[in-house]
């Protein structure tokens, strides 16, 4: 991981609520927080910096994740819910 990450994802872990609010919102094109848990907010603005810096998934592992949400979701998936 390169260091400037890393002090900036360090930097980020002590931060006001607040501050990490407006640091989420920054980097989801201005979206909102869905929660103002400090620990949330820190793990997806570090997920999100990683991202960003690495790229995320491969298009062959979107797809593969697609597959298994859509064949073993209990959520979403009529077909695995208990009746």
């Amino acid at each position: 991981m390169k260091q400037s990450l890393l002090n900036q994802i360090m930097a980020l872990k002590n931060a006001p609520a607040v501050e990490l609010r407006k640091k989420y919102a920054e980097l989801h094109d201005g979206k909102p927080s869905p929660i103002n848990n400090k620990t949330y907010l820190w793990r997806r603005i570090t997920y999100r910096l990683h991202e960003l810096e690495y790229g995320g998934l491969s298009e062959k592992a979107q797809e593969k994740l697609a597959v298994l949400i859509q064949e073993h979701d209990p959520v979403n998936n009529k077909a695995c819910k208990p009746e």
